[in-house]
């Protein structure tokens, strides 16, 4: 998310909403502290990710098991998300739109 290009581009005037995409890891940061106020999800993740980091030996063939291991905390995490926090996020189990926004934003 840091430097280069926006990935997304408004039009002059166009409002945004709450899950419209992230355009920085800061837009990202701000979305989840406003829209995630059971942050224990995201704190178990961040967790998780720590161990991982930690634990992490590069092996041949290893690679995409890490990749999904990343994944699967991730999805874990907005899944969550999703449940703890009803008030603010129960559109995105119904929202492909929201689902994504909110992923992408727990990935960064």
């Amino acid at each position: 998310f840091q430097g280069g290009p926006k990935a997304v581009q408004r039009r002059e005037g166009e409002a945004r909403d709450a899950f419209s995409p992230k355009e920085s890891l800061a837009e990202c940061r701000q979305f989840l502290k406003t829209a995630a106020r059971d942050p224990a999800p995201l704190l178990k993740a961040e967790k998780a990710m720590q161990e991982f980091v930690r634990s992490y030996v590069l092996v041949r063939g290893y690679l995409d098991h890490a990749r999904r291991k990343v994944a699967s905390v991730s999805e874990a995490a907005t899944e969550e998300l999703v449940v703890a926090n009803p008030d603010t996020l129960a559109v995105c189990s119904s929202s492909h739109r929201c689902r994504e926004v909110l992923e992408r934003c727990v990935e960064s």
